[in-house]
């Protein structure tokens, strides 16, 4: 539908905060698949083009899918815990709601 065929996903739970990114982007595609999680919603993309993250964005968007962060992933971010890209993802998305209510 996106154009994006073939594209991996893999699941994480709350099992995996303590691990890396890097880790976590080299499981199998599906894994993880149907499992149960309480973490926050997010999508960490790696090996994708600009034009087709913005697809996939646009297309979640318009799916309704639930609010989520967004991330790529990066040498930096592929050392970090899933837990800690989480915290700061919510911390900018913290930042960016009060500058917004400060217009």
């Amino acid at each position: 539908m996106l154009s994006l065929e073939n594209l991996p996903l893999v699941w994480a739970n709350e099992n995996d905060g303590g691990t890396k990114l890097g880790v976590l982007m080299e499981r199998p595609d599906g894994s993880g698949e149907g499992s149960a999680s309480g973490l926050p919603r997010a999508i960490i993309v790696a090996g994708i083009e600009e034009s087709e993250l913005h697809r996939l964005m646009s297309g979640c968007r318009k799916a309704g899918m639930q609010k989520s962060f967004w991330a790529t992933l990066t040498p930096t971010s592929e050392t970090w815990t899933l837990d800690s890209l989480i915290e700061e993802l919510a911390a900018e998305n913290r930042a960016m709601s009060q500058q917004k209510r400060k217009r």
